[in-house]
C-alpha cells in the first residue's frame, strides 16, 4: 500500500517490501526518533540510492532506467529549486537534471526559419 492505495509489485519485490515494511513498523513502535523505510548504515540516515539499486539488481530488478525517466519528467515540469527540495538532491544536481530535460529548440527554429524563406 502506498498511503491507502494498493500498489501491485512483481515477485520477489512484493515479499521483500512486505518484510521491510514490517520491520519498519516494529522500529516505529520501539521508540521515538526519525526512521527510514530504507535505513542506512548511519543513525537517522537513509540508505544511499546506489545501495538500493545494487540490492534490487541482485533480484533482477533494474531500477535505474525508471529513476532516470522519473527525474527527467520531474525536471521538465519543476524549477530546479523545487525539484531539489522535494527529491532531496542538491540544487546543482537538480539544475543539471533541468538542463538535461530542457528541449533544444535550435534545430526546430532553424528548420522553421529556412522553410519560411522558401515560401
Amino acid at each position: 500500500m502506498l498511503d491507502r492505495q494498493p500498489v501491485p509489485l512483481p515477485p520477489p519485490l512484493d515479499a521483500l517490501i512486505e518484510q521491510l515494511a514490517t520491520k519498519h513498523e516494529e522500529k516505529i513502535a520501539a521508540g521515538p526518533g526519525p526512521t527510514w523505510l530504507f535505513q542506512g548504515s548511519y543513525p537517522r540516515r537513509p540508505m544511499p540510492v546506489s545501495t538500493i539499486q545494487r540490492r534490487l539488481n541482485v533480484h533482477g530488478i533494474k531500477a535505474k532506467p525508471s529513476r532516470v525517466t522519473a527525474c527527467l519528467n520531474l525536471a521538465q515540469d519543476l524549477p530546479p529549486a523545487v525539484l531539489a527540495c522535494i527529491t532531496g538532491m542538491h540544487v546543482i544536481t537538480a539544475e543539471q537534471w533541468h538542463r538535461r530535460a530542457a528541449p533544444d529548440w535550435t534545430a526546430y527554429l532553424a528548420a522553421r526559419r529556412s522553410s519560411s524563406r522558401t515560401t
